[in-house]
């Protein structure tokens, strides 16, 4: 209904289809799987139990703002830690500044000096993810950001797709990394595709290897920053407007275009 919506999932096991659909309303959607240890040994053993689906789909629908300051209006939040899915999962949130984040857990071993980490992705056959517009359309690098989308340690086997549609957006997709001891773990992707349309949108992206890559940061003020990204080929366009790109090292494979300034 027209009211926010609250559901929480954590820890089970769908076979088949999943759906979860709110409607209108500032909604928050929150799909966790487990991590438990057995503290009667040392070091304690760690078991990680995702959710599990054989599809899933969510469905937010539109958010509510404040028509008085639109730029600060609330949107949806779709949260997403620690779940396998053997087939496609979409995540559609409509209007509004909506936050949706996907992640995996890092897990340490003690026994070790230092500890080593291991990292267990949240898993997809197929990804889509689209943020609908947001309401924040105000002009200048330092305006308010609208949708925000943040994938962390996960791991697609197929296509993975990102739109966040008009409004200043904060994207931001990584895997692991680590300084001490010096480690990256990968996020993975069978493609990865980011589209951000018109707005001042801000694009981040770390420890990532895919197949093809393509990001279209649309018209606007769009800083992109971008380290440890390997690609088999693509494009990073910063689409119309003064765009900067930022390099961070350790990128391969995939051409950097329309970009007013480049860093370092």
């Amino acid at each position: 209904g027209p009211l926010a919506d609250q559901v929480t999932v954590n820890g089970v096991a769908v076979t088949g289809a999943a759906s979860i659909t709110t409607g209108s309303g500032n909604d928050f959607v929150t799909v966790n799987g487990g991590v438990f240890y057995d503290y009667s040994t040392y070091p304690p053993i760690t078991t990680i139990v995702p959710s599990t689906f054989g599809s899933l789909t969510i469905n937010t629908g539109n958010g509510t703002f404040s028509a008085a300051n639109p730029a600060y209006g609330f949107g949806d939040s779709v949260t997403l830690s620690i779940v396998t899915v053997g087939g496609a999962a979409s995540i559609t949130t409509g209007s509004g500044n909506d936050t949706v984040s996907v992640s995996g857990v890092v897990t340490y071993d003690y026994s070790t000096s230092p500890p080593t980490a291991t990292v267990t992705p949240s898993t997809f056959r197929s990804l889509t993810i689209n943020t609908g517009n947001a309401n924040t359309k105000l002009a200048g690098p330092y305006a308010p950001h609208g949708d925000s989308v943040t994938l962390i340690e996960v791991a697609v086997s197929g296509a993975a797709s990102i739109t966040s549609g008009s409004g200043n957006d904060t994207i931001s997709v990584s895997g692991f990394v680590s300084t001490t001891p010096a480690a990256i773990i990968p996020s993975t992707f069978g493609t990865l595709t980011i589209d951000t349309g018109k707005g001042n949108d801000a694009i981040t992206l770390q420890a990532i290897a895919t197949g093809v890559l393509k990001v279209n940061a649309g018209d606007g003020y769009d800083p992109v920053e971008a380290g440890n990204v390997t690609a088999t080929s693509g494009t990073v366009d910063g689409g119309p407007g003064t765009d900067v790109y930022q390099d961070d090292g350790g990128n391969s494979g995939f051409s950097v275009v329309n970009f007013e300034a480049l860093l370092p």
